[in-house]
């Protein structure tokens, strides 16, 4: 025999309270996290390091991004650790858009720096490759988080 208060239905205020409710407190989430402070710069550091593979001399042309690959699969042992999942799905669009730049900053390098070795235009041009993509990702990174940040706290609520 169920209770009389589970088969009673919410009135549309209780829902619509409910839902006002939740919209706080997805707004309040929104403002307290947020990744450490080594994560960008690390993320920033590895993707550098996979743009600039494609230069690298055989062995390394192909172990940089294994590294890479194995360091971005150790995430969900940060997440486990921590309690917080670093989720890269976009919030809205432009969290996307920045996204798009990110992945579009690491493919873009990549060709360059294939260029770089079949051209054979000297090994000098790493360093900058690296430089660049470093800096782009960091500051992409953080863009990305106060973007998230915005649309998580002004996303309407479905109701």
């Amino acid at each position: 025999m169920a209770s009389e208060s589970s088969s009673a239905k919410p009135t549309p205020e209780h829902a619509r309270d409910a839902l006002d409710a939740l919209g706080r407190d997805r707004s309040r989430l929104a403002k307290r996290i947020s990744p450490p402070r080594w994560y960008h710069p690390t993320v920033a550091a590895l993707t550098a390091a996979a743009a600039i593979a494609p230069a690298l001399p055989e062995p390394w042309a192909l172990s940089v991004p294994a590294v890479f690959v194995i360091l971005i699969g150790a995430l969900p042992v940060f997440t486990r650790r921590s309690g917080i999942a670093m989720s890269v799905r976009p919030t809205g669009r432009t969290t996307r858009l920045i996204l798009g730049l990110q992945v579009g900053t690491l493919l873009v390098f990549m060709v360059v720096s294939a260029a770089v070795r079949v051209l054979d235009l000297g090994w000098w041009w790493i360093a900058p490759i690296a430089t660049i993509v470093f800096v782009l990702i960091l500051l992409l990174g953080n863009r990305y988080d106060r973007a998230q940040h915005a649309e998580l706290s002004t996303q309407d609520q479905p109701r």
